[in-house]
């Protein structure tokens, strides 16, 4: 027997077997400089090391497929850690910034692109949101796995932070400023009114995006018009050496991604994805979405061009299309309100923008950016005619359209000083008309109008080494056209090394125009002023070498020109009404800007890298959120005051040469949100929900508490990589309270539920 012949056999059909794939990318400062004499290297091996080249850039040729912890050394630069999933369908190319080493952050890893240590903000990196349960491939979703952070209703994604209304969100794409970016924007509320922002899904998916941003805090001084956070999500930059292709399927949704170089030998790239709803199979499969044909599709793009050395130009866009129908049933079928209504909503959403960064000289660089988005909502409720009082013609009518203007001149004057300076202007226009009839054709509740203007908002900030200590003042001011309010907002932090982490404090003002209705809902109404927030927090953050980050946060606000009820003849310390406790509702009633409110807590955070095979997040938080009158030092428990959050994820992969097996598990727990007091004998004669005024959100509905589950199996084969996924929402099938509404059908107070168990199969393949 020839021994020698069979062990080669075995060897080669190892080698074969074990599937490898290019890693490669560039190493560049932060203003865009090639970094040469990098040491690259993975954990696993550090053995196995690439220089980076005059240009910045290195290669690996044969990396095993699977999860790596790639890290990046240099001396006088931040060491950079960064986990990436190798795949057999296409290879790895990154391109990474290392920010310069000073005093302060000596000891301070940099992960996935950004300092672990900046008490700001948090990262959620795509890769996240393909591993994590129940996400769904939206990295909105991902947000529920923060501090502080509570999901207004399983049907969508609306944001409580800090116990804020959703409403005092912020969204931007690649640093501009845009409308809701969300299909089905009355998705999950009690009135199936659309809101401001939220909705069932996020327009802009997984499979065109880099990351997002979640900043908070102590904002940057580009950021303005928020008060509890911004959500920033960025483009990543198609392949600009060979064509790559994904294909996804669901029961949720189809998606087809494209990317590849715009023409041979370019740097320049293309990254296309198209998705269409398939939510109809969750219907047949048995998942009650309360009888509703729910419907969307969507297309989003991303062109980068590099013009030259020092300058790159990239244009990107979105459109989205969401509908979501409801026919009447005939009477002898009736059960609920809803089952008399035929309800009609339809969302369109656009979005078309470039940004062009451009390097004047090696410690100056030029940005520039423009985006165009707007959104259009249509609802309408048609109800069949019954003597009992109800509102049976209702229309809802919304047309926004958001220009967003960014010039920023960013410079270092020493080495020790670095500046930034812009302007951002955003032209917001919308038109409401919301047209609701009651049986006897009177009008309930209508609003028609339009708000008009410009947003202009100056800014400038300073990063000053002073030693170990690291000081950032900034100064912005902000002027609404439509009624010529403005707001200064000056901010300050200050971050100092210790026990081998950082502590920071932060503090400052920011402010928020107010929604469109609430300025439509009377002619007094459009001299309100913005609503401020003056913020302070304290921070510690500290990273280890194992892959294991935690942090500690205090945080205490202080909201003033509350918009608060106004009604003659009461004081309005009888009246606990006011704008942060606001959704989708319409105001009740004309506003005054003498409302306060304080939000304040203590927020936690640890986790573990996926390394090893293995990762884990674990979150709480415990906090207050209250309202009242400039003019008393009461207080009232606010509508989103949930007094706690906490959240834990788990995942863990094996790996069988050119497969990988994973398990992850989420668990969400919020406290439960305030509701007034329901009053019924008006709400019967009404026909529909009428709330005690004098009931100060007295009703706590019960706390909230959901498992996720997530088992995937990945197979790599050379040039392709399939992935077969079983996502379960709601695992314990659990009915969560939505809320309570008089129900004109029963003529009583009914509690409507949320979503119960969602199994969602997804089989993927990138090529």
């Amino acid at each position: 027997m020839n021994y020698g012949a069979i062990f080669f056999v075995l060897v080669a059909s190892f080698v074969q077997a074990q599937q490898t794939q290019t890693v490669s990318g560039v190493i560049r400062t932060v203003n865009g400089d090639p970094i040469p004499g990098a040491h690259v290297l993975f954990q696993s091996d550090s053995s196995y090391i690439r220089i980076s080249d005059p240009e910045g850039r290195f290669l690996f040729d044969q990396v095993p497929v699977g999860r790596q912890l790639l890290i990046v050394q240099h001396t006088g630069y931040l060491d950079h850690q960064e986990e990436i999933l190798i795949i057999a369908a296409r290879p790895i190319r990154l391109d990474i910034e290392l920010a310069e080493r000073s005093e302060l952050l000596q000891n301070i890893e940099v992960i996935a692109g950004q300092r672990t240590s900046d008490p700001d903000r948090y990262g959620i990196s795509i890769e996240k949101t393909l591993r994590v349960p129940a996400n769904f491939f939206d990295p909105l979703r991902m947000t529920a796995t923060l501090p502080g952070v509570a999901v207004t209703n399983d049907q969508a994604n609306g944001i409580a932070f800090r116990g804020y209304s959703p409403n005092a969100l912020l969204w931007r794409l690649n640093g501009l400023d845009i409308v809701n970016p969300n299909h089905l924007a009355n998705a999950g509320t009690l009135s199936d009114r659309p809101v401001a922002n939220g909705g069932g899904v996020s327009i802009l998916s997984s499979q065109v995006l880099d990351r997002t941003d979640f900043q908070f805090g102590t904002f940057s001084p580009s950021t303005g018009n928020v008060l509890s956070g911004a959500v920033d999500m960025y483009f990543r930059k198609g392949n600009a050496l060979r064509k790559e292709h994904t294909i996804q399927a669901g029961l949720i949704g189809m998606d087809v991604a494209t990317e590849g170089p715009l023409s041979p030998g370019e740097k320049s790239s293309y990254l296309v994805n198209y998705r269409y709803s398939t939510v109809g199979l969750l219907t047949s499969a048995g998942v009650d979405f309360g009888g509703e044909r729910i419907n969307f599709n969507d297309l989003s793009f991303n062109v980068g061009i590099d013009r030259s050395k020092n300058t790159t130009l990239s244009v990107f866009g979105f459109a989205g299309f969401s509908a979501n129908n409801f026919d009447a049933k005939p009477p002898q079928e009736w059960e609920t309100e809803k089952d008399r209504y035929s309800i009609r909503y339809k969302g369109k959403t656009f979005g078309i923008g470039l940004k062009e960064d451009r390097k004047i000289n090696p410690s100056t660089t030029l940005r520039l950016g423009m985006a165009v988005s707007s959104q259009s909502q249509k609802r309408t409720a048609l109800g069949v005619a019954v003597p009992i009082p109800n509102l049976r013609d209702q229309n809802f009518q919304s047309d926004r359209l958001v220009l967003s203007v960014n010039a920023e001149l960013e410079t270092s004057l020493t080495e020790n000083i670095k500046t930034e300076t812009g302007i951002l202007a955003t032209s917001n226009a919308t038109d409401l008309v919301v047209a609701n009839k009651n049986t006897a054709g009177l009008p309930v509740n209508s609003i028609d109008g339009e708000v008009k203007g410009w947003l202009l908002q100056p800014y400038s900030g300073w990063e000053i080494s002073m030693g170990a200590l690291q000081v950032a003042p900034s100064v912005r001011y902000t002027h609404f056209s439509y009624n010529a309010k403005g707001s200064f907002d000056p901010r300050l932090s200050l971050r100092y090394p210790l026990a081998k982490g950082i502590f920071s404090v932060g503090l400052g003002q920011v402010s928020q125009i107010q929604q469109t209705s609430w300025y439509l809902a009377d002619p007094g109404n459009k001299q309100l002023p913005m609503t401020r927030s003056q913020q302070i927090q304290a921070a510690f953050v500290r990273t280890y070498t194992t892959g294991l980050t935690w942090r500690l946060q205090a945080f205490h606000h202080r909201l003033l020109d509350v918009p608060m009820a106004a009604w003659d003849g009461l004081p309005m310390t009888m009246i606990p009404y006011s704008t942060l406790n606001l959704q989708e509702e319409l105001p009740e009633m004309p506003l005054v800007a003498e409302g306060t409110g304080r939000n304040e807590g203590l927020e936690a955070m640890i986790e573990k890298r996926f390394v090893n095979q293995f990762y884990f997040s674990a979150s709480g938080s415990v906090f207050q959120a209250t309202f009242g009158t400039a003019n008393s030092s009461q207080q009232w428990f606010g509508r989103f005051n949930g007094r706690y959050t906490a959240a834990l994820t788990a995942g863990r992969e094996w790996g069988f040469r050119k497969n990988a097996f994973g398990v992850h598990v989420r668990t969400l727990s919020f406290g439960g949100q305030r509701e007034r007091v329901i009053d019924e004998q008006t709400s019967a004669l009404a026909g529909y929900t009428v709330y005690d005024p004098m009931s100060r959100y007295s009703v706590v509905l019960p706390d909230y508490h959901r498992m996720d589950l997530r088992i995937s199996w990945r197979k790599n084969k050379p040039g392709k990589t399939r992935t077969f996924s079983i996502d379960i929402q709601n695992l314990t099938n659990r009915q969560n309270s939505a809320g309570f509404y008089f129900d004109t059908f029963f003529q009583a107070v009914t509690e409507r539920k949320q979503l119960g168990i969602i199994p969602v199969i997804t089989w993927r393949l990138d090529f």
